[in-house]
């Protein structure tokens, strides 16, 4: 009789599913930020959901899906800690937070002349403040996602060890 095979999951780094992460925030941030400008006409809770709470929930979920692929696909185990998925968990937030930050002041650098909306400034003193609050906007960013990258990786983790204990 033959044995029956098994098909994993090609093992993905961390820093590869927060990029992702990063880069799909960021993208949905200035198509949102666009959007708000030009057809809706500053919808404040349109401008916090698409800049502040959509990119949060990314962070959340690279660290969830980091936690759970390393315990699934790489430890394969109900008997280990999760000491190691939680940190790929960690890995992937602060990964996501720096694309976000960083793929975000690119496309505004860049792109934000030809976009229907940029917010770049021509004098002086606004380039100062663009500087500090590109700064500022990456060390939060950087802190959140490892914040929220570890969570996220810890109920990652807590579910596929409940998925592999269950044999499902």
């Amino acid at each position: 009789m033959a044995q029956p095979t098994t098909v994993q999951a090609p093992k993905v780094h961390p820093l590869v599913i927060g990029g992702a992460y990063g880069l799909a925030a960021a993208i949905i941030q200035i198509l949102v930020v666009q959007l708000n400008h030009t057809a809706l006409k500053d919808n404040s809770l349109l401008g916090f959901v698409g800049t502040v709470l959509l990119p949060l929930i990314g962070l959340f979920l690279a660290g969830h899906y980091a936690g759970r692929h390393q315990r699934l696909a790489i430890l394969q185990t109900s008997v280990t800690s999760g000491a190691r998925s939680v940190f790929s968990g960690t890995g992937a937030g602060l990964g996501t937070g720096v694309v976000y930050v960083l793929v975000s002041l690119l496309v505004n650098a860049f792109l934000g002349s030809h976009l229907p909306y940029h917010t770049g400034s021509s004098n002086a003193f606004g380039s100062v403040i663009d500087a500090a609050g590109a700064t500022l906007g990456f060390i939060i960013w950087l802190v959140l996602g490892a914040l929220l990258g570890t969570i996220g990786g810890f109920f990652g983790d807590s579910r596929a060890h409940k998925q592999l204990k269950s044999g499902k």
